[in-house]
């Protein structure tokens, strides 16, 4: 559905309901290598998403807000790489339960941010990201501590001179450290090769820009 319920405000609202029959999940019971695919029975993704913009002369505010719901519908058995209360080494099995969330889906994500347009070739650009919680890979079960929550903002300096366009732009601008992605897998430097958490942190604060010329 779309709205305008005002001159300077647009709207948007998307409800969906996915349901796959038979689906085919990755597997991977060692961590990181030895990857496979099972089928795991149904799965359903269902959410809501809004969006608002608005727009005035000098401000465009807006805001992206999606509700996620992925799950596993019937109960189903899967390889791990981290250790349960039945396997004290790697490949184990998991029983993962009708109702459980598929891995690395944030139930909420959030975007926003605000275009002021300091003069008519000059913008600045400010936006944000809230990402919720996450499952690891490998922990279909729902069982582990899963990836935390973060909150990441970026700032987009740009410029147009007829067909000239530059820009700087800053990713991460208050150096957070987060992670984007989690699993479980052997240390093999540590002797015993023992079952860690392995995971991916997101880059740090960075800059880069240029130049475009249309013709």
């Amino acid at each position: 559905m779309r709205a305008q319920p005002w001159p300077w405000l647009d709207a948007r609202l998307s409800v969906y309901r996915t349901d796959v029959i038979d689906d085919i999940f990755s597997v991977a019971p060692t961590g990181t290598v030895g990857l496979f695919f099972q089928n795991v029975g149904d799965t359903r993704r269902q959410g809501v998403e809004v969006a608002l913009r608005g727009k005035s002369r000098f401000l465009e505010p807006w805001v992206n807000y999606a509700y996620t719901e992925a799950t596993f519908r019937d109960e189903v058995r899967l390889g791990t790489a981290r250790l349960t209360a039945d396997c004290e080494a790697p490949p184990c099995t998991q029983l993962v339960r009708k109702g459980s969330e598929l891995p690395l889906v944030p139930r909420h994500r959030v975007n926003g941010g605000v275009d002021a347009h300091l003069t008519d070739w000059l913008t600045l650009s400010l936006s944000g990201a809230y990402v919720g919680r996450q499952w690891l890979r490998g922990d279909e079960a729902n069982a582990e501590r899963p990836l935390g929550d973060y909150v990441v903002l970026n700032a987009l300096l740009s410029a147009r001179v007829k067909a000239l366009t530059a820009f700087v732009a800053v990713q991460n601008l208050l150096d957070t450290e987060y992670e984007t992605f989690g699993t479980f897998a052997p240390n093999l430097r540590v002797e015993g090769a023992p079952v860690q958490r392995f995971l991916t942190p997101a880059p740090p604060i960075g800059v880069h820009g240029g130049v475009a010329w249309r013709f």
